[in-house]
């Protein structure tokens, strides 16, 4: 809001973004793909995942411990590693984080069958599966609200 706004420079603070906090409301979700797999992250993969960090966020020093690791699942697009998504859980409810897929693969259709496998997995298991986004990030906004995610409040 411009109040906001005005309140953030008052005070010395720069407005950076805003976030939607989206949450699914069952629907119907395409089948699975055998094109695109999903599998838990190992060191391994930190190269890849600082690539997609500094690709698809902008993030040019992303450290990852073991608990981000162990919570992150590599999407595989004919064997080939093309994004990743941290999935935490607690007390029933599940939220998806670091959601991205490589820009030169984007528009494929990899993320929407990535995170509608994800949430079928999910469904039944979560009282809440939910996920951030940047407001001003309208690809992400269009996936998600196809596939049954809904705006719950903005940060």
């Amino acid at each position: 809001s411009p109040a906001g706004k005005a309140f953030i420079e008052a005070n010395g603070g720069l407005f950076d973004n805003t976030e939607f906090e989206m949450e699914w409301v069952p629907c119907e979700l395409p089948e699975p793909d055998e094109s695109v797999q999903l599998r838990g992250a190992t060191r391994e993969d930190t190269p890849e995942m600082t690539r997609l960090g500094l690709e698809c966020f902008g993030i040019q020093d992303a450290s990852f411990d073991e608990a981000h690791i162990n919570d992150t699942l590599m999407i595989l697009f004919d064997g080939e590693v093309a994004g990743q998504m941290k999935i935490s859980s607690d007390g029933g409810q599940c939220y998806i984080y670091w959601f991205s897929v490589l820009p030169a693969l984007q528009g494929r259709g990899i993320g929407r069958r990535a995170l509608s496998r994800v949430v079928r997995e999910a469904e039944g298991k979560y009282s809440v599966i939910g996920l951030d986004v940047a407001a001003k990030n309208e690809h992400a906004l269009k996936l998600y609200t196809s596939l049954g995610f809904v705006v719950q409040s903005h940060q």
